[in-house]
């Protein structure tokens, strides 16, 4: 496996396979990498010859408040992972060679409804932070087909949508997410956790397990399906309130009577006909990373609001942030539409 860090020199090794007639598959990822990140790079090689896996750790998708400067960064780790993955090369370029007039003034790329509801509600712009990341490395390696996790499902959603959007000649493919043992999703954050956290994480996907089993079976006691989840975790994470976000609505695909899960372990909601939530008071980002909004332990009902916020949303559009730009200009460059 060779690793290279400049635009330039991935984009030489990418162009020698085309011109061999060579199929590129591509994994994005911000290293820490773990089973779940290797099974990315084994599905990669069912559907190509030549893989490319990226290490970057965005700064554009963090935060202020949340953890850039500490993320785990191990490239001696990754890249014997990578080289083991069976990889054929790792590009890991610093933050100047992917933004270099710097992330706050790099033109941006976002999917608006998609990006602002679920997880985005409570990250504002993290999700514009994703899909301007991987519209850029989607067109430096330039791959026939590229692999992400259902872990982060809504970012998984949001990708398809701006390659569908922006006609980015790529194929998006999705992964099944890796678990421990105790059913908990696999997460570089999940060190995050303290002992007695990380024992009680995988109630959640137990607890959403179970209730969508009962659902299955026919159980209609909504408000004792979210009693028993709201047990699971400690009182004051909780606070029941009502949210626009967690109205239910009709559709073919969405029964108006039904239990639904959106940001857990923070947004617990249920019917019928009322929109009852359990959400936290104070964001705990530790259980956010233990088990993100978009893992597969989502509803059906979950994937259903964002595939019809897909199909009631804007297409993604870009905004630019150029250098100089006055504040007035930047806001009418915003609100432009691609």
């Amino acid at each position: 496996m060779e690793t290279v860090t400049t635009i330039a020199a991935v984009r030489e090794r990418v162009r020698g396979w085309r011109r061999e007639g060579r199929r590129v598959a591509f994994v994005p990822t911000m290293g820490n990498l773990h089973p779940g990140h290797v099974s990315l790079i084994e599905a990669a090689r069912r559907h190509g010859e030549r893989f490319v896996a990226s290490i970057f750790v965005n700064p554009m998708q963090f935060g202020p408040n949340e953890d850039f400067a500490h993320y785990p960064r191990t490239p001696q780790q990754d890249a014997r992972m990578l080289a083991a993955a069976g990889c054929n090369v790792m590009f890991m370029p610093e933050v100047n060679e992917i933004y270099p007039h710097g992330a706050e003034r790099a033109t941006r790329v976002e999917v608006p409804a998609l990006s602002r509801i679920l997880d985005g509600e409570f990250r504002p712009g993290h999700f514009e932070g994703v899909s301007t990341v991987v519209a850029k490395l989607f067109h430096i390696v330039e791959p026939d087909v590229a692999v992400f996790g259902e872990k982060d499902f809504q970012q998984l959603t949001i990708i398809r949508r701006m390659a569908a959007d922006l006609c980015m000649p790529v194929e998006i493919l999705a992964a099944p997410t890796v678990r421990d043992a105790d059913g908990l999703a696999m997460s570089s954050r999940n060190q995050y956790l303290t002992a007695e956290e990380r024992a009680r994480a995988p109630q959640i996907y137990a607890t959403l397990q179970a209730a969508a089993n009962r659902v299955r079976s026919g159980t209609r006691n909504s408000r004792a399906s979210s009693a028993r989840a709201c047990r699971c975790w400690r009182a004051p994470v909780f606070a029941r309130t009502t949210s626009p976000c967690a109205r239910p609505r009709t559709s073919a695909h969405r029964p108006a009577r039904h239990v639904s899960w959106s940001c857990s372990p923070r947004c617990v909601w249920e019917g019928p006909g009322s929109s009852t939530t359990c959400r936290s008071a104070v964001p705990d980002r530790r259980f956010q990373a233990a088990e993100r909004c978009c893992c597969s332990a989502h509803s059906t009902c979950s994937r259903t609001r964002l595939e019809g916020s897909a199909r009631r949303s804007s297409s993604a559009r870009i905004t630019s942030g150029a250098v100089g730009a006055l504040p007035s200009a930047t806001a009418r460059l915003r609100d432009q539409r691609w």
